[in-house]
């Protein structure tokens, strides 16, 4: 319960300062970490996830050439958007999302053996 909440403060503070913010500018999403025994540690580096609001792509980096899958969950935990994610060497890929209300998400980027996570604020 103390999770959820400090969850939605922060979610709530990164709304506030995200509509002082030009929409139409890309934003880093930085993702945390989680492992299996649900520790955290925050990672800026592995994988680099990139939002266009004027476009309404994510873009996603990892250097890693494994299968992951990317979830976009919304504030009451229900998978609004999913789609497998296979890098290669790095390189960029682009991924179109849907038309999604203005909110607050959770972007979840998974493999078998680690997931990362962050917050989308879509306006």
């Amino acid at each position: 319960m103390i999770k959820r909440f400090f969850f939605m403060l922060i979610s709530i503070l990164a709304l506030a300062l995200e509509l002082n913010a030009d929409p139409k500018h890309v934003e880093e999403i930085t993702l945390h970490r989680v492992l299996k025994g649900g520790n955290r540690s925050e990672v800026t580096f592995d994988p680099q996830v990139n939002y266009d609001g004027e476009n309404n792509t994510v873009e996603v980096t990892i250097e890693s050439e494994q299968m992951f899958e990317m979830r976009v969950v919304d504030i009451y935990g229900t998978v609004v958007y999913t789609c497998p994610v296979l890098m290669v060497d790095g390189t960029p890929t682009n991924y179109q999302l849907p038309e999604l209300p203005a909110g607050i998400y959770t972007l979840k980027v998974e493999s078998e053996e680690v997931s990362y996570e962050g917050t989308l604020v879509i306006e």
